[in-house]
């Protein structure tokens, strides 16, 4: 069986789904370390033709809690994004068939950050038609403890991995023997 494992984002870049479509089973991880300046709850829309920030908004709290453990702000105004986004891609070719899926990934009710970054990826894989299953990384037996390599390597134990598959700008991250 092929294994990637990745963080979770809100509407991931196109190589995301690539990798996922590349192997059996996507571990996303929902018991790490929520990363205040990465982009698991950032990401760019195009607006007139140049790249715009936006921001899932949080609660204010604690940046040591997992990604799990974070919650959406009371502030974030969905429709508010929602439009944000319609008005970026409403010329787009395949936007009118999109509209209901993306509607429905903005407004999914959800304030808990993983859930609702979990709901909006597993709408893209729906709508790309990808069978891998996704598998959140917390519901796996090993020692979530573990950090890093050990931590992959016990993920891909506990599953019966024979390869793992991780995204070129990855590889560094650990030691290709070890796999």
């Amino acid at each position: 069986m092929k294994l990637a494992i990745m963080q979770p984002y809100f509407l991931p870049y196109i190589g995301y789904f690539q990798l996922m479509g590349a192997v059996d089973a996507f571990v996303i991880y929902d018991n790490i370390k929520y990363t205040k300046k990465g982009w698991i709850n950032r990401n760019r829309l195009l607006r007139n033709g140049e790249p715009a920030l936006f921001s899932l908004p949080l609660a204010k709290d604690s940046d040591h809690l997992d990604v799990r453990e974070r919650r959406l702000s009371p502030s974030f105004d969905r429709p508010k994004l929602l439009n944000q986004l319609i008005e970026a891609y409403r010329h787009a070719p395949q936007f009118p068939s999109l509209r209901p899926r993306l509607e429905r990934m903005v407004s999914y009710p959800d304030n808990h950050l993983f859930p609702y970054l979990l709901h909006s990826i597993e709408q893209v894989r729906q709508q790309l038609a990808l069978p891998t299953p996704l598998i959140v990384s917390s519901c796996i037996p090993i020692d979530h403890e573990l950090r890093g390599q050990d931590r992959v390597l016990a993920i891909c134990k506990a599953l019966g991995v024979s390869c793992y598959v991780n995204p070129t700008g990855g590889t560094d991250l650990y030691q290709q023997d070890a796999f």
